[in-house]
């Protein structure tokens, strides 16, 4: 049972005392960057330095082997923009410029704000071999452009960055001063900006497995909701990046890009990358084919090709395959066409091959591969993609994307509101700590509910029938409750409880699944230092994400002293709990 639920709204952000939002915005780059990646192992190649990675939204876990795949994407694409001199912001422990550095006739220049990071990059120079010399390094936030020349560059980028900018605001004002240093026919590469469009798609796998047949279709509509708006990173809509760049000065062209790869997971689906051309002669509007008029699919899309003579074409309109079932359950879900959970999951069909229906991506692109044609993918709208076709030898520097038409939205619907999302996250304890100064243990509320507004009968009062309902832990995750036995356990149990704003905390939950990120692992393994003074590396918290094991590690290192601990390595734990169960009813059929 929920117990005792307290439903709260917060006063308006201007109504708080002022912070000095440069300062709050360089710490949340400082910790981030130092936390996530300064305690990573170095490997043999610093190229190479991935490790597996756990969603902080969705607790899924990437394996290194797809983590690279997404990197050396990222590396290509950056490499068919022909780049020579480049300016890398948030370049970390260099797992991009070791690559990109050494491929680039003109100068490197990588910034960071984390010290332990830019070392980390000295440490392994000889990897650079002729080009170490062309490398500059500087320790500054992505803000800061000072003793940068004019037109020093061809190409600025920001990869796996956009998402710790508090709002847009601070993200245009970044790119306006960078614009500064791009030369004409230069670009702006903004790689693995989050979708704000399939934020609900993202959270959909996990609460669709595990609700019950029987539940009402709109509490699990009202679940993803609430789940991506406490969402504490900067999600952006592709068409925010068209509005921008009619106003920023010298931009002629955008390009905005899906991700691609044979892995689907978070990475590869709900991320895209943006480039803004700068300058140079605007795009040439190319011949067009509708994907579904034309009633096309890969193997006619094939004979078509190989029927017809080299030339520019772009097919539009086609549905992504990958995203197709989440987004028919999702348009399902709001047009109100399904009561029940199970009526959701028995209308959701395999989707199979048809004439003008979804199509692979990566099939796509090696179909116009075969045929002899540089082939890029860009965004065509929601949930498709268009096909942008160019033959090789017209194609002398990469190719060059037209932009597709903004959608009619307003500016407010363009991203979500990390900053908002972190005020009521940290609400939560902090309300809490000052109950239990008045109230006795058994009247503080077990759950905290934040909303927007109150539901109001006609009459004015309240209607409560109307209000959210608290999230419930997983039947799977509190069967494999256990409560905190040791000291160290009890300790980890009460830090993470206030991190989390949640009453009780069992020592085998998974951080992550409990609504922590990576922003919150920060404040966490920070505050163990000041508790233990002992280093919990974030890696850790990652690796195995439990009280039991950050208590285990803890222990192990102060009966260590200054030694290493005689623990075993903490492995990755099993969360097939916290996944969905109805893997074929929301798989594509292949």
């Amino acid at each position: 049972e929920a117990g005792l639920v307290a439903y709260v709204s917060l006063r308006d952000a201007a109504t708080v005392a002022p912070v000095s939002r440069a300062a709050e915005d360089t710490e949340r780059w400082r910790k981030a960057f130092e936390e996530s990646y300064g305690d990573r192992a170095a490997e043999a190649d610093p190229g190479l330095n991935l490790g597996g990675w756990t969603s902080p939204s969705t607790g899924e876990f990437v394996s290194a082997g797809e983590m690279t795949e997404w990197s050396e994407a990222t590396f290509r694409r950056i490499l068919s923009l022909r780049p020579q001199d480049v300016l890398e912001i948030g370049c970390r422990t260099g797992s991009l410029l070791f690559k990109l550095a050494t491929r680039c006739d003109g100068a490197y220049v990588g910034t960071d704000l984390s010290a332990r990071a830019l070392t980390r990059i000295r440490q392994h120079q000889d990897w650079l071999a002729t080009k170490a010399e062309s490398v500059r390094l500087l320790e500054r936030g992505p803000g800061d452009f000072s003793d940068l020349d004019d037109d020093a560059f061809d190409t600025v980028v920001l990869n796996s960055v956009v998402s710790y900018f508090p709002d847009l605001g601070s993200l245009e004002r970044v790119l306006q001063d960078a614009l500064r240093v791009v030369r004409d026919g230069g670009r702006i590469y903004l790689g693995d900006v989050r979708s704000l469009p399939l934020s609900q798609a993202l959270h959909l796998s996990a609460p669709w497995g595990e609700a019950d047949p029987d539940d009402a279709a709109s509490t699990l509509l009202e679940q993803l909701s609430r789940r991506a708006a406490a969402e504490e990173e900067l999600a952006v809509a592709p068409e925010a990046f068209l509005d921008l760049a009619s106003r920023l000065p010298g931009v002629t062209g955008v390009s905005l890009l899906p991700k691609l790869g044979r892995g689907r997971n978070e990475l590869t689906l709900f991320r895209y990358d943006v480039v803004l051309h700068v300058g140079g002669q605007a795009p040439p509007d190319y011949p067009t084919v509708d994907w579904s008029g034309e009633g096309l699919t890969v193997a006619r899309l094939r004979e078509w090709l190989a029927a017809s003579e080299p030339a520019p074409l772009v097919v539009t309109g086609i549905p992504d395959i990958r995203l197709n079932v989440k987004l028919a359950a999702l348009d399902l879900l709001h047009g109100g066409r399904v009561r029940t959970v199970g009526e959701l999951t028995e209308s959701i069909q395999p989707v199979l091959a048809a004439p003008g229906g979804p199509a692979d991506p990566a099939a796509l692109v090696t179909a116009g591969q075969d045929a002899g044609y540089e082939v890029s993918v860009r965004f065509g709208g929601h949930g498709t993609v268009d096909l942008v076709l160019l033959p090789r030898q017209d194609v002398p520097h990469g190719p060059v994307l037209a932009a597709v038409a903004p959608a009619a939205q307003s500016p407010a619907a363009w991203t979500n509101d990390p900053v908002r999302a972190a005020r009521i996250r940290a609400a939560t304890p902090q309300l809490r700590s000052h109950l239990q100064v008045y109230f006795p243990t058994y009247m503080i509320p077990a759950k905290f509910m934040v909303v927007d507004g109150w539901p109001l009968h006609p009459d004015g009062t309240l209607d409560r029938s109307r209000l959210p309902l608290p999230v419930t832990l997983p039947a799977d995750a509190a069967a494999a409750q256990r409560e905190p036995s040791t000291e160290t356990e009890r300790a980890i149990a009460k830090i993470w409880a206030d991190a989390l704003g949640l009453d009780h905390i069992g020592v085998h939950d998974d951080f992550f699944s409990l609504g922590g990120h990576s922003l919150l692992g920060v404040e966490v393994v920070e505050k163990v230092r000041d508790v233990y003074e002992v280093d919990l590396p974030l890696g850790r918290l990652f690796e195995s994400p439990t009280v039991a094991a950050a208590a285990e590690y803890i222990d192990g290192v102060q009966a260590g002293g200054d030694s290493a601990p005689k623990i075993a390595s903490i492995k990755p734990i099993d969360r097939s709990s916290y996944r969905t169960r109805r893997a074929r009813a929301t798989a594509p059929a292949q």
